[in-house]
């Protein structure tokens, strides 16, 4: 909105003194979500509370309540909003209302049960009396890797089995001190040929996620590079790393 949402007229009214007084629940809404204050006074200290619970439009007393109007602001006669209530409905509302900022609300609050107690199949019994004992709980273990040569990075592959993990030839060549793929089947076994991926450097960066740090660092790729070789990481180049795995227990 560009233009002022509280313009006042030669009483010192405004549009949201008038939607109150007519019972616009609409146009109320919208001068106050664009910024009319809720607790502009006209000059005879009117405010708009003062016109809904005059003529008991009791959905715009309360959204003028939400908005912060304060319930025991008087006009300059001595008018509170309580005093001009007329009808049972205003009224109540206006009592309850101060009883709840007060803190003397007579409205106890009520919660339904999600347990029917009726129900017979909670009929004697006891909730609690299948729960394990805390030392009958299964400890967590987490596995840990040790070796005293430098290791390499561990990566999952986008697709793969979340159990496959591969190192990166790059890193794992100088380690073993080989430099070719040859050299290094010769050092796992021929069996292990089918042990290695070929990928597009930026194959690898999409699909490649590092699972587990373990020491060479991350400025191992050349970034001029091509392709990456990926060998898997099986128990034989653990071997060869001379790896050792142990667990540790959370008891």
């Amino acid at each position: 909105m560009d233009h002022n949402p509280s313009p006042r007229d030669n009483a010192g009214y405004t549009p949201l003194h008038e939607a109150c007084s007519r019972g616009h629940l609409d146009i109320v809404r919208l001068l106050l979500m664009y910024g009319a204050n809720v607790s502009d006074s006209a000059h005879s200290g009117i405010r708009p509370l003062h016109e809904a619970v005059e003529n008991g439009f009791t959905e715009i007393i309360r959204l003028l309540l939400s908005y912060g109007a304060d319930p025991l602001l008087a006009t300059y006669s001595g008018h509170t909003p309580m005093s001009l209530a007329n009808d049972p409905e205003t009224k109540a509302l206006m009592q309850n209302h101060l009883a709840d900022i007060q803190g003397n609300s007579s409205t106890s609050w009520e919660f339904a049960s999600t347990r029917d107690e009726s129900d017979p199949l909670l009929l004697n019994t006891d909730l609690l009396k299948d729960i394990p004992p805390p030392e009958s709980l299964e400890p967590e273990e987490t596995e840990v890797e040790y070796s005293e040569m430098c290791t390499p990075n561990l990566y999952q592959l986008l697709g793969e089995p979340h159990t496959d993990r591969w190192v990166l030839f790059q890193e794992i060549g100088p380690i073993l001190k080989v430099k070719t793929r040859e050299s290094l089947i010769k050092q796992l076994g021929q069996s292990h040929r089918n042990d290695f991926r070929d990928l597009k450097m930026t194959d690898f960066y999409d699909m490649a996620k590092c699972c587990t740090l373990l020491g060479v660092g991350d400025n191992i790729l050349n970034p001029k590079a091509h392709k990456v070789t990926l060998v898997k990481y099986t128990d034989k180049v653990r071997s060869l790393l001379n790896i050792d795995t142990f667990v540790i227990s959370g008891r």
